[in-house]
């Protein structure tokens, strides 16, 4: 808090490390494993 500079800095670095879908991805994940399904099947859906 005291070096907003580096903050922002920090925060763009967290940016692009991010996944822009990935609340879309667990919930498919998520869906997926209640249905009884593998992750394997999940991953191969989504690539």
């Amino acid at each position: 808090m005291q070096e907003p500079d580096r903050l922002a800095q920090m925060a763009a670095a967290a940016k692009t490390a991010g996944k822009a879908d990935a609340s879309r991805l667990l919930a498919d994940l998520v869906e997926s494993i209640a249905a009884g399904k593998g992750i394997a099947q999940v991953k191969g859906a989504n690539s």
